[in-house]
């Protein structure tokens, strides 16, 4: 009988990630039997420990186990399916990571997810601690398509430094409208969120204050999530030499001076809206400075899109931001 309901407290939280999960074909995996086992075999060592009458608090901990398992196992499954999924199913997805911890944590107390202690050191020592979801919202600056590698793009690289839960919302061609439509499918809450956005509006001939206002509107869309955010500006491939850019771009010679003008306002206004909101600043165009088109290590491909070199740079300079900001603070306070 004691058995019987530990396994059915085991199938409550899997009852919560089945719930989210009508979208995915292959969401009656979790029924398969390589997890019916790991919940029977937790139920049959708690009982095992009550019938030899061993101290309460081994049962304890073995209950403990079991949620950080079946998140284990959800992760795992997760690892299964594509890196990109269509917006039903990445919809549910994101849901299961924030249900399910919730979930776990309201049935079984609110210590059964704890960060272990240690963690709590290694963010001391300037180390990303037990990050579980990183949003990735913007556009073709963040993805893998013009690496040449699967997974070669910033956000990718980004969280296998991390080792988080990905949730990928970038998209080639995106501009600030999109990301607004985009956060729709954003998870309740995140650890991290990097934003790559304006470029291509500034392309389609936005302004800058038009621009400005929709990244104040994302802005106060994210920061809710109560997340690390990472705000970019905008690179600029010509490295300041406007007869490239006018060559590339195939604009006139006045053309390309208000693109210009544009573009260092766009990016003054993203450096002030990252000191307001508190957020990272990703400072891309002087990241890339000196790795144009013309350079002897250009870090663009098709003029405007990071190749590997440059996704890599990205990525190394957001993970740096997220370690180095922890100590700095710590540093400021202390003084």
């Amino acid at each position: 009988m004691f058995r019987a309901q530990l396994v059915e407290q085991a199938d409550r939280p899997l009852a919560s990630v089945r719930c989210v999960l009508p979208a995915l074909d292959g969401a009656s995996a979790f029924a398969s039997p390589r997890i019916v086992p790991v919940r029977v075999a937790f139920a049959d060592l708690a009982a095992a420990s009550v019938k030899q009458r061993l101290r309460a608090v081994l049962l304890r901990d073995l209950l403990r186990l079991l949620p950080r398992s079946l998140l284990c196992l959800v992760r795992a499954f997760r690892s299964t399916l594509p890196l990109h999924l269509d917006p039903p199913a990445l919809l549910a997805w994101n849901h299961v990571s924030v249900a399910l911890p919730r979930h776990l944590s309201s049935s079984l107390g609110a210590d059964a997810l704890a960060v272990p202690a240690r963690a709590t050191g290694e963010r001391r020592a300037g180390i990303v601690p037990t990050v579980r979801v990183y949003l990735a919202l913007g556009d073709s600056i963040s993805i893998d398509d013009y690496t040449g590698v699967h997974g070669g793009g910033a956000a990718s690289e980004l969280a296998r430094k991390l080792a988080v839960e990905l949730v990928d919302l970038t998209r080639d061609g995106n501009t600030t409208h999109g990301v607004l439509a985009d956060l729709a499918a954003a998870p309740a809450t995140a650890d991290i969120v990097t934003l790559t956005a304006g470029g291509n509006d500034l392309l389609g001939g936005d302004l800058p204050r038009a621009i400005l206002r929709r990244l104040h509107q994302i802005a106060a869309r994210i920061q809710p999530l109560g997340a690390r955010v990472i705000i970019n500006t905008v690179y600029d491939p010509s490295d300041g030499d406007n007869d490239l850019g006018r060559r590339e771009l195939g604009l006139s010679r006045l053309a390309t001076i208000e693109l210009r003008r544009r573009l260092n306002t766009l990016n003054a206004g993203i450096r002030e809206l990252a000191h307001e909101r508190g957020f990272l600043l990703a400072d891309l165009e002087r990241l890339f400075h000196g790795h144009g088109l013309a350079s002897d290590e250009p870090w663009y491909v098709q003029v405007i899109e990071p190749n590997l070199a440059g996704a890599t740079a990205i990525a190394e300079h957001w993970y740096e931001l997220l370690n180095v900001a922890p100590e700095r603070q710590e540093r400021e306070t202390a003084a």
